[in-house]
């Protein structure tokens, strides 16, 4: 996607953005960066692979560091006018960029891009009449089953058999939500721990200070989501419980829309 930006004159580039009405996120910031087509086509393909990473399912911990290995190896103390390479302080303005965009939606995108779909499967059950094959031993008629009877108890059997499949299956999706959920959280305690053990360590270098300094923001920003959400939240909560509280007995409270 970025190469063909790279063909581009300085012209051409600023008469792209004159006639396009709706660009793509990260070459509208390129354009309020000043960046030329060469470093526009460098951001282009870094936003490309970290959306590839994120169809693929990954978790944000893996799409945080792919990022920053992939601004570490193109940061320079000086780098040309229009290149692959990038200042520090434009690593910052990127960092910030997908912080407030890709980032602040992580959860979203992961969800519509990598997640399977669910779809209503209708399915169509013959019915079968059953056969009365007569024995040896003849019950007697008064205590014969009517044919309204012997209907309700094959379908008693059936309702019976169908929720014992039902069962084991909603156990069994159950022990595998229980062994995901655990993995997952196994996951997110061993980031945790990396990521704390990374931010106390004293950066010896300049790529590491630059990694420091990109992981720094990226947690600031982290946090200050959470608790914006967590606030919402919560007044969300209080908003619902006076409403229900106020409303008649027997008329259900008004639907509150979350902001």
């Amino acid at each position: 996607m970025g190469d063909t930006w790279r063909t581009m004159s300085q012209q051409q580039l600023a008469n792209f953005y004159q006639l396009s009405s709706d660009p793509d996120a990260a070459a509208w910031f390129a354009r309020d960066a000043g960046f030329g087509p060469v470093r526009t086509a460098c951001l282009l393909n870094i936003t490309q692979d970290l959306m590839l990473l994120v169809v693929g399912g990954c978790s944000f911990e893996v799409a945080q560091m792919s990022l920053q290995a992939a601004l570490l190896g193109r940061t320079r103390p000086r780098p040309a006018a229009d290149s692959d390479q990038l200042s520090v302080e434009q690593v910052a303005a990127i960092s910030q960029h997908l912080a407030g965009t890709l980032f602040r939606h992580f959860k979203l995108y992961t969800c519509v891009f990598s997640t399977p779909q669910g779809h209503t499967k209708f399915t169509v059950t013959p019915l079968v009449r059953a056969r009365v094959v007569e024995t040896a031993v003849i019950q007697p008629f008064d205590k014969a089953l009517t044919e309204e009877e012997w209907q309700a108890f094959h379908r008693g059997r059936e309702a019976e058999r169908e929720a014992a499949v039902r069962a084991e299956e909603e156990q069994a999706a159950a022990e595998q939500a229980a062994a995901a959920a655990a993995a997952a959280e196994a996951e997110r305690l061993a980031a945790e721990t990396r990521r704390k053990e990374e931010l106390a360590k004293k950066p010896a270098s300049l790529e590491e200070a630059i990694s420091h300094m990109v992981t720094v923001k990226l947690e600031h920003e982290k946090s200050v989501l959470a608790g914006e959400y967590k606030a919402r939240e919560e007044a969300l909560l209080v908003k619902i419980s006076a409403l229900e509280a106020s409303a008649p007995p027997g008329v259900p409270p008004p639907v509150v829309k979350a902001k």
